[in-house]
């Protein structure tokens, strides 16, 4: 081998150790995310220390690092357990008990985004039942009014800051309710509409992102304000908004325990939703969380209307034969 060669494979060699320790000092010590708000940040970013743990498995082989390699194939093995139960659905499908489907696009648009035409074009493309936007400011309500004649039913509480929010809907709402967290005051929206003869509740939320002490234990509080109500709900519950935590967060496990509500990302796969402009370190934290009652046709990610994040959207059966079991 000519020393041009030696050269390289230390290169290589060398970055693979860099990566390799960057991966184990922060794949294995976020296990322990409750512990603190560092650590609970740094969980969000498990698939990342999925894949670069395999990569760096990969090329320690092909190096013949032995050592280095059964370390980070146990590495890889820690961080399969967090990731690829999303890749597996084990429930049965959609069934003869489905009364009626429901299509809903949820966006956070972000505030200072000007696409208005893209997220128009994508709701006319997708044509769902129900449109939910976050981070709605009073230019973003008013360039939308040109669905509203498919819309007619919309509620809107638009802000200059980024927690701004706004329904616009085919059905008509039997209720609808402004719900503020204590902490921060920021809106959340919960709707109750009629969906195949069977009263539905869906409430949208949008925390604040955990960028803080303070933030991080607001960003919670409304978290179980929200769980807290869902608990008192006895229709058919879909919770859906940019909840500012992914699913390897206690906090989220927390939530998912209080309500007994499911992700619709299983059995679909990660779906990273943010930040679109670093693609690279994408992270699932916008959410649709549902009851027993529904079943997941489809979600998958919307096209780039330009916002740091990218929009869901999602195609719900509902099966009355269902009933959640706290």
């Amino acid at each position: 081998m000519n020393p041009q060669s030696d050269k390289s494979i230390v290169s290589i060699l060398g970055l693979t150790q860099v990566i390799a320790f960057f991966v184990v000092s922060f794949s294995v010590p976020t296990i322990f995310n409750s512990y603190h708000r560092y650590l609970e940040l740094f969980s969000h970013f498990r698939f990342q220390y999925f894949v670069f743990s395999l990569l760096c498995t990969v090329l320690f082989l092909i190096y013949k690092n032995y050592k280095s390699a059964a370390l980070m194939a146990l590495v890889f093995s820690l961080n399969s357990i967090y990731v690829l139960p999303w890749y597996v659905n084990l429930e049965e499908g959609r069934g003869d008990n489905a009364v009626s489907s429901l299509k809903i696009i949820h966006s956070n648009v972000n505030t200072a985004n000007e696409s208005y035409k893209k997220v128009i074009a994508l709701i006319k493309e997708e044509n769902p039942d129900i449109v939910l936007l976050q981070e709605a400011s009073a230019l973003w309500v008013n360039q939308l009014a040109s669905i509203e004649k498919t819309y007619p039913y919309k509620k809107a509480n638009p802000r200059a800051d980024n927690f701004g929010i706004a329904i616009f809907s085919k059905y008509p709402f039997e209720s609808i309710e402004e719900i503020y967290s204590g902490v921060v005051d920021i809106p959340s929206l919960k709707v109750d509409l009629m969906l195949g003869g069977q009263k539905i509740t869906l409430i949208s939320t949008h925390p604040v992102p955990p960028i803080s002490a303070d933030f991080y234990r607001s960003r919670n509080a409304q978290l179980k304000q929200i769980a807290a109500i869902v608990k008192t709900i006895q229709n058919p519950v879909i919770l859906i908004g940019d909840l500012n935590v992914s699913m390897w967060s206690s906090d989220y496990d927390e939530l998912e325990k209080t309500t007994a509500l499911v992700n619709a990302r299983k059995g679909f796969g990660i779906l990273p939703t943010w930040p679109t402009m670093l693609p690279i370190a994408m992270i699932p934290i916008d959410h649709c969380l549902l009851s027993s009652e529904f079943k997941v046709d489809n979600i998958k990610l919307g096209k780039d209307i330009d916002s740091d994040h990218l929009p869901l959207v999602l195609t719900l059966s509902l099966n009355l034969i269902r009933k959640r079991d706290f």
